[in-house]
């Protein structure tokens, strides 16, 4: 238990992240508890280890500095990946929202309010690794050792949260679930179709942790309407983000942009134009408005210096 104490103190004075050392915490437990209840061990070393968050670590906190992206960097983006590209949908709802790409990508078409311009933010979608046994890689002749699934989960932080919407991405997303409506038709009996194993919550209390919900084409009584879809009703995964930043990195030279670059520059966009912090703070979900003023007091863009200089001269 010691071994895995300084472990577990050195991560943190090396400037890991509270979130990763729990994380990092969790995955010993579970493995140790596991080795425990089959009988390889006869205790647990990874009980009780205490992540030291009330002493000054020896290195600031690692943080990955998410970019500002320039309208420039905007036109170039939905320039590369137009409308009518599995990316599109996605990506505009993310640079319109600020949504994690999780929660994007865990929306159905009942979480849109188009009446009253809102987006209800009631869960996110995570994939869940599972190791194959021997058997099963035999099978498919050994090409893949690991597969597993979809499935819903509550947002980070348990952010369920109302957003409201402007009206070029409301005129979005209209034209693109009466496209997916006009496709439904068209491909019949073909049309993909997903399938949840427990009925989707919508409306949940906050604070509220909803069950582990996997995710299929295996047929069930609770039917998913994800609004990121191909034209023949298959799911678009957040794995096509992957696909953009090596594009974006290799082909439009944006150096340091990441899956989460669009809702940065969504945050920032929202100070540079005088929104309260208070209002960007739940819009984006965060745990806490200083987790808001840390992140997008930040950014000196040049909207936010001239904005504010109009300021300094109206005061004398």
């Amino acid at each position: 238990k010691k071994i895995l104490q300084t472990f577990i103190t050195d991560l943190y004075n090396d400037g890991f992240s509270i979130n990763t050392i729990i994380s990092i915490k969790g995955l010993l437990t579970k493995s140790f508890n596991y080795a425990l209840e089959n009988h390889y061990i006869m205790t647990s070393p990874a009980n009780r280890l205490v992540i030291p968050q009330n002493m000054q670590p020896d290195k600031p906190t690692r943080r990955q500095e998410h970019i500002y992206l320039t309208k420039d960097n905007i036109d170039s983006l939905f320039e590369r990946f137009p409308k009518g590209t599995s990316s599109f949908v996605p990506l505009q709802i993310a640079y319109h929202t600020g949504m994690r790409p999780g929660e994007v990508f865990g929306l159905v078409w009942d979480d849109i309010d188009f009446d009253n311009k809102v987006i209800n933010v009631n869960r996110q979608i995570q994939w869940r690794q599972v190791k194959r046994s021997k058997k099963d890689i035999k099978k498919t002749n050994g090409t893949s050792e690991s597969l597993g699934y979809w499935y819903f989960t509550s947002p980070k932080y348990k952010s369920y949260r109302v957003i409201d919407i402007d009206d070029v991405l409301v005129s979005i997303l209209k034209e693109e679930y009466e496209k997916q409506k006009r496709d439904e038709e068209y491909y019949g009996e073909f049309y993909k179709k997903y399938y949840s194993e427990f009925q989707l919550l919508f409306s949940v209390q906050k604070n509220k942790e909803i069950p582990l919900n996997e995710v299929s084409t295996k047929e069930t009584d609770f039917g998913v309407d994800f609004v990121c879809k191909r034209e023949d009703g298959s799911y678009v995964t957040s794995r096509t983000l992957q696909n953009v930043s090596n594009a974006v990195h290799k082909e439009l030279d944006i150096p340091g942009y990441d899956t989460y670059s669009l809702r940065h520059t969504h945050g920032t966009m929202l100070i540079e134009n005088g929104a309260d912090m208070v209002y960007v703070q739940r819009r984006l979900g965060h745990k806490n408005i200083n987790v808001t003023m840390n992140i997008y007091t930040n950014h000196l863009t040049p909207i936010i210096k001239s904005r504010n200089n109009i300021t300094l001269n109206n005061m004398y």
